[in-house]
């Protein structure tokens, strides 16, 4: 062997220890979670879940920009499983600086908003200059219960889209600017499959599509990979991995739990799933979601590389099969702050998928 080969395998082998020790100490800096290490001098986000899309939105975009958001689907885990849901809440609200109000008749016919969160913040926050109501619609039930609302400022949500109510919650706070680009509106595209002897189909604009998969037979749809979608985001790359399978799981009810109750059962499948079961990891985030009339989980954790979101839809099969379960696990190539801000493209994916 001559001496320039022998440079050169040790020249590669250098590269190599240096590649893997950048890449290590990169996956170990996007892995910190700075976001939460402080309850104090928080914005108290008060809502019902049936609006969570839209103030999951401005949460994790505010997030994603440095403000100290406290927003309960992130507080409430947070792996401290033997904290209960009350106590919880009650740190948030007596550890808050300033509170949003996403009001409507159902806030207003939840106890746990305007007796627990509304009436115990505004003993500490002044209405006019600490607090922002955000009327989701305006109606006039959230002004019986909780009088003070009358005197906060507020936005009619029905006015506006998503991006317009962050923006507008930015100003009335004087908080900064967030650098964040909205994406660009693309044409649906909608393109469909089959799993389980069941049509989908799902709006896939703005992401590149690996392949659609039609799994039509019990024997086809076994844990089949149904599509693998990639895209790149204000330089970050993001993926999903959507699988399908039979499952004698039945349909997840939620409807007649009140709200305390569904993130008691969140947090337990959440502990299930990421403290001892197959994907186990750092879960930090549970989320309740509606999409085509179904109640469906997902959760936010730490999956070893990157930070994920698995979402979970469960549905009847036809021809007398078992249920079949739609799996969507959604990575963000980047720290946490760059998840909180592609995290709502993952929502918006799964929101598109029918049946």
């Amino acid at each position: 062997m001559s001496e320039w080969v022998r440079i050169a395998i040790a020249t590669a082998a250098v590269l190599l220890v240096v590649l893997t020790v950048w890449s290590v100490c990169r996956t170990a800096g996007n892995r910190k979670l700075t976001q939460f290490t402080t309850v104090a001098d928080n914005v108290f986000f008060s809502y019902k879940s049936e609006n969570a899309p839209v103030v999951r939105f401005v949460a994790e975009q505010l997030i994603a920009s440095g403000q100290n958001v406290w927003f309960n689907e992130y507080r409430v885990p947070l792996n401290e499983w033997e904290v209960d849901f009350e106590e919880r809440i009650e740190q948030g609200v007596a550890a808050a600086a300033q509170a949003v109000f996403f009001t409507n008749s159902l806030w207003a016919g939840s106890k746990w908003c305007f007796e627990v969160e509304a009436l115990e913040l505004l003993k500490c926050l002044r209405p006019d200059s600490d607090c922002l109501e955000v009327r989701i619609p305006p109606g006039p039930e959230p002004h019986i219960v909780v009088p003070q609302l009358k005197e906060m400022p507020f936005l009619d949500a029905t006015k506006l889209d998503r991006w317009q109510i962050l923006e507008a919650i930015r100003a009335n706070f004087a908080w900064a600017a967030s650098s964040i680009i909205q994406p660009a509106m693309v044409v649906p595209n909608f393109q469909t499959g089959i799993v389980s002897g069941v049509s989908f189909k799902m709006n896939v604009a703005g992401w590149k599509t690996g392949f659609f998969f039609r799994a039509e037979t019990p024997v086809d749809i076994k844990n089949k990979r149904v599509v693998f979608l990639s895209r790149v985001e204000n330089g970050t790359s993001l993926s999903v991995n959507i699988l399908a399978g039979l499952t004698e799981i039945g349909e997840r009810r939620f409807e007649d739990l009140d709200e305390r109750e569904v993130f008691a059962e969140l947090r337990e499948l959440a502990r299930e799933y990421y403290d001892h079961g197959v994907f186990r990891g750092e879960c930090i985030g549970v989320h309740l979601l509606r999409y085509s009339g179904r109640l469906c989980a997902a959760f936010t954790y730490w999956g070893g590389n990157y930070w994920c979101r698995r979402y979970s839809i469960i549905y009847p099969g036809s021809k007398n099969l078992p249920n079949t379960e739609v799996a969507f696990t959604c990575s963000v190539h980047g720290d946490f702050s760059a998840f909180c801000k592609n995290a709502f493209l993952f929502d918006d994916l799964v929101a598109s998928f029918q049946v």
